[in-house]
């Protein structure tokens, strides 16, 4: 086992904020996807671009959801690697509450 560097609780700290922001980053573009692909299905419009536009939420969806369930393990990976042992059973917590509060949820109303 490693010692705790001075950088390591910044370094988990930064994962932390950066795991919140992209998640939230990818949700937000999922939604205004969404909402262009319903605008343009009520507009009619169809063909190039829009095909594209409206398979985005679903994809951006998935993905946000996989990063959003995946990053508390790599942080928790990361705190572990670091000594930060406590903190790395947080994580895996975390990721474990979030994992099941996700099959919860899909099993309530799927995708």
């Amino acid at each position: 086992m490693s010692k705790s560097g001075a950088a390591a609780p910044v370094t988990i700290a930064a994962l932390t904020v950066g795991w919140l922001f992209a998640s939230a980053g990818l949700a937000v573009l999922s939604f205004y996807f969404a909402w262009v692909s319903w605008a343009n299905f009520y507009s009619q419009r169809t063909g190039g671009i829009y095909e594209v536009v409206e398979k985005l939420p679903i994809l951006l969806g998935v993905v946000g959801l996989i990063f959003f369930v995946l990053a508390p393990l790599g942080i928790a990976s990361v705190a572990r690697a670091n000594g930060l042992r406590r903190t790395a059973v947080t994580y895996w917590v975390l990721a474990g509450l979030v994992l099941t509060g996700l099959v919860v949820q899909l099993t309530a109303s799927p995708l």
